[in-house]
């Protein structure tokens, strides 16, 4: 049976994709048995799901697990198309969703500063859901994704290293920052490309970082280059 003090409505916003994936497996790996996951596991797109569509989904009921989770992608696009009236049948259906439905919507957004202030570009779109979040702590939770400046990122690569089982030497970490800045999901891939290339027992030193990273943004830079000229040329 599901875990009544678990909220039903996750919101996820930031623009940390790579965050975002893995808090969204993690939620998966909480269903259990994969192949029982994968079954109540259901991904819609907020950019063409309508509010009927998103209810049938939300209050259907798990098959042979506890729960069943429902995932509105782009659903920045399906709030802030919502007027008054429609708001408030989403919030109706906040408030009823039952426990053994777990409802994650995935909100893409930044924050600005501006007169020393921090603020979510886009948070106006979405306000009323997160106004009804913070009024009903036991039902929902926003869990901020942002991603790291650029001075956190050789923190962040060193400790993602440790996660996939590999090091890297701090001048390591921050020469790859050099090349890719703060985008997570291209840095866990080249994390992962270096810890193969050195091996289990190794560790990514600057080297590694320029025959393996600094040859493949030379190369896109490169077809850039080509493309451009293709372009200018017809």
């Amino acid at each position: 049976m599901a875990e009544a003090s678990k909220p039903s409505l996750y919101l996820l916003r930031g623009d940390d994709q790579s965050k975002i994936n893995e808090i969204l497996a993690g939620f998966q790996t909480g269903l259990g048995d994969p192949s029982m996951a994968d079954l109540n596991t259901i991904q819609l797109n907020g950019e063409s799901l309508d509010f009927e569509a998103l209810q049938a989904d939300a209050l259907t009921m798990p098959f042979l697990t506890d729960r069943r989770l429902v995932i509105v992608e782009n659903a920045r696009s399906l709030l802030a198309k919502a007027g008054k009236d429609a708001s408030e049948k989403y919030l109706d259906l906040f408030a009823t969703l039952p426990v053994s439905s777990a409802l994650v919507l995935v909100v893409d957004d930044q924050v600005s500063k501006r007169r020393g202030e921090r603020n979510w570009e886009n948070h106006k779109s979405y306000a009323w859901v997160t106004k009804w979040i913070e009024e009903n702590s036991k039902k929902g939770i926003i869990i901020d994704c942002l991603l790291p400046v650029d001075e956190d990122m050789p923190a962040w690569i060193m400790r993602k290293a440790k996660e996939l089982g590999g090091a890297f030497r701090p001048d390591a970490a921050h020469l790859l920052v050099s090349y890719i800045g703060n985008n997570t999901l291209q840095a866990a891939h080249e994390i992962e490309k270096l810890i193969t290339y050195v091996g289990a027992a190794g560790v990514v030193e600057p080297d590694h970082v320029t025959l393996l990273t600094a040859h493949e943004q030379e190369g896109n830079i490169f077809a850039l280059t080509d493309a451009l000229g293709e372009r200018n040329a017809v």
